[in-house]
């Protein structure tokens, strides 16, 4: 039996549904950042004035890249870090303009920072994916 607007299991996306920071008292101007990795294109995370997100992938995973997918045009320039502990961060580089950048490393935690100003757009989704699936 086929379920054409199914989700295809393992999914591909690390990020799908995971957890996501800020998480309760968001800055101003942001809303909650569950919305770029919740599956749903009609939704989106907007950062606000130098928004940052971080999501937690729940384990150490391969992560091979992080693709981003703004609402419409003029995306703000972003930039990608990772992390294993949550509290120490490497910069990856910066997110490039077809959407995406390579990591290539392990990491539990993947943030997400922008330049965002008003007029820009939100983040429609922010997937990660892992080595095999690039």
């Amino acid at each position: 039996m086929r379920f054409p607007a199914g989700t295809p299991f393992p999914v591909a996306d690390l990020a799908l549904s995971t957890l996501t920071f800020p998480a309760s008292v968001l800055p101003e101007g942001m809303t909650s950042p569950s919305a770029a990795v919740d599956g749903d294109r009609t939704t989106a995370w907007v950062p606000g004035p130098g928004g940052r997100m971080v999501t937690d992938l729940g384990a150490p995973r391969e992560v091979g890249t992080v693709v981003t997918e703004w609402a419409r045009e003029r995306a703000p320039s972003a930039v990608v870090s990772v992390s294993e502990d949550g509290l120490t961060f490497t910069d990856v580089g910066p997110v490039r303009r077809d959407g995406v950048v390579e990591v290539n490393r392990t990491a539990r935690y993947v943030a997400l920072t922008t330049t965002w100003r008003t007029g820009d757009a939100g983040l429609a989704a922010l997937k990660v994916l892992n080595q095999s699936q690039r």
